[in-house]
């Protein structure tokens, strides 16, 4: 049965399976091991045999989300994986602190264009690559 790609989103946001035997099954395995190597240069976890947890620690599961960024003009500017863990599945005041991401609101960006205009600004946009705080604990 052939694997078949989510209606709503088409081919810019397939499944882990879609991505293991599509037409691009080497562009998503370059770009999952590309963000498997970020994660580990960024030492953002450590790996523990379950024999070594305590009795009761409940792992949590991660997810890939995939999705092609494309050029204006439609073609394919670049394959993105992200490798997430499934905070769903986290119980209130045993699997997870107060965690904060930091991200900007839609005020803020209306003001900068509001000021960008008044001023006679340009303005770039530029993609961060693992745009996360990591602090060594």
């Amino acid at each position: 049965m052939p694997v078949r790609y989510k209606k709503e989103y088409g081919e810019d946001c397939p499944s882990y399976k879609m991505t293991l035997v599509g037409k691009w099954k080497r562009q998503w395995k370059e770009s999952r091991d590309e963000e498997l190597e970020r994660l580990v240069q960024m030492d953002t976890w450590t790996l523990h045999l379950k024999k070594e947890l305590p009795a009761g620690t409940k792992i949590l599961k991660n997810t890939w989300a995939f999705l092609i960024k494309r050029l204006p003009d439609g073609s394919i500017r670049k394959f993105k994986s992200r490798l997430a863990v499934r905070g769903n599945m986290q119980e209130e005041g045993i699997q997870y602190q107060d965690t904060y991401s930091p991200t900007t609101s839609w005020t803020t960006f209306r003001l900068l264009f509001i000021l960008m205009l008044k001023h006679g600004l340009k303005s770039q946009q530029y993609d961060f690559v693992n745009a996360f705080v990591h602090d060594n604990f």
